[in-house]
């Protein structure tokens, strides 16, 4: 195996690495030399030995994708819909918010509180918010 080493360090430039996995793996070196002498290659790398010579993985399919319906308006605000929701419950366990209240319950007295909602339109220097 060392005069196949030997050999094939004349014929072609050998990576370091590449160097590195035919010591390790010396069984491979008379296919790599028969490699070498049918392609009349100059340069040999690790990538190219990989592909050629290392076993491919198998691969399993765990699950097939389907095509996508097409994403509709009502698809989209349903999304949004349940995005707020999530979020909402998240929020409403936050010990940080004061006095947790929705838009349509808040008076000229409330003075401390704390909403959830979202924006629906920026104008300015204020905001349309929804709950």
């Amino acid at each position: 195996m060392v005069e196949i080493l030997k050999e094939l360090k004349k014929k072609v430039l050998i990576e370091k690495k590449a160097l590195e996995f035919l010591e390790k793996n010396s069984e491979l070196l008379p296919k790599v030399l028969e490699f070498v002498n049918l392609q009349k290659i100059s340069f040999l790398t690790y990538k190219k030995l990989q592909t050629l010579f290392l076993p491919k993985p198998e691969i399993k399919f765990l699950k097939k994708l389907e095509k996508r319906k097409k994403v509709s308006v009502a698809d989209y605000h349903s999304l949004r819909i349940k995005r707020y929701e999530y979020f909402q419950k998240v929020l409403r366990s936050r010990i940080e918010l004061v006095n947790l209240v929705s838009i349509n319950k808040l008076t000229p007295k409330t003075k401390i509180f704390s909403l959830i909602g979202m924006v629906s339109k920026v104008e300015g220097n204020s905001l349309v918010l929804e709950d």
